[in-house]
């Protein structure tokens, strides 16, 4: 079985790669600017965001983009190409920067998956998706999936 998520952040990219008997193929920050990429922000972080910290939040990602920015700039014009100049400065960009995977898995992988993140102790985000997952599965492959139960988190 193979999915493709996006709308999702490295964050959660970073969890998922965890799940080694699963095959991926993600977009490249290195081949890939993501100098325009959205920024995902957490829920609990968005709620807090709205009690005074948006502002600081907004300026905090913003800067972040413009040093990236000005890196990568700054790289190109010593003559570095543009892959190396991106790869370089690509570690300014944080977590939440948004991204696209492939993934690729047997139902063995994926049950195992579904069972270690389709849990209230999972981080929301990927939480979330094994939610997702679990329903197309279930839809796929019934008999297969038939026994984890529905969760209110």
């Amino acid at each position: 079985m193979s999915f493709y998520f996006d709308g999702i952040s490295r964050n959660l990219t970073h969890e998922l790669v965890r799940h080694r008997h699963f095959s991926f193929s993600q977009v490249s920050q290195r081949y890939v600017d993501d100098y325009s990429s959205a920024q995902l922000v957490p829920a609990a972080v968005f709620d807090i965001a709205n009690e005074g910290l948006g502002v600081q939040l907004a300026e905090h990602l913003a800067e972040g983009r413009e040093l990236y920015a000005s890196v990568r700039d700054r790289l190109r014009a010593l003559g570095v190409p543009k892959k190396k100049a991106q790869q370089a400065a690509r570690f300014i960009l944080p977590g939440s920067t948004e991204t696209a995977i492939v993934v690729t898995g047997n139902h063995r992988s994926w049950r195992e998956f579904v069972d270690k993140r389709y849990s209230e102790f999972a981080d929301p985000e990927i939480r979330d998706l094994a939610g997702l997952v679990l329903t197309e599965l279930r839809i796929i492959a019934p008999d297969i999936y038939s026994d984890f139960e529905d969760k209110e988190f």
